[in-house]
């Protein structure tokens, strides 16, 4: 999972790691979730 930082009509860059970011198709996409608040325990 990555967090968007840039959409436009046809692509959406996600950053995947600190200064790894990648360019997908909007289309591609299948699911987006919700950012997490907590944690999970490990």
């Amino acid at each position: 999972m990555g967090k968007v930082t840039k959409v436009t009509d046809e692509y959406v860059e996600v950053e995947l790691a600190q200064g790894l970011r990648v360019k997908a198709v909007k289309s591609t996409l299948s699911h987006v979730e919700p950012r997490i608040k907590k944690p999970a325990n490990d």
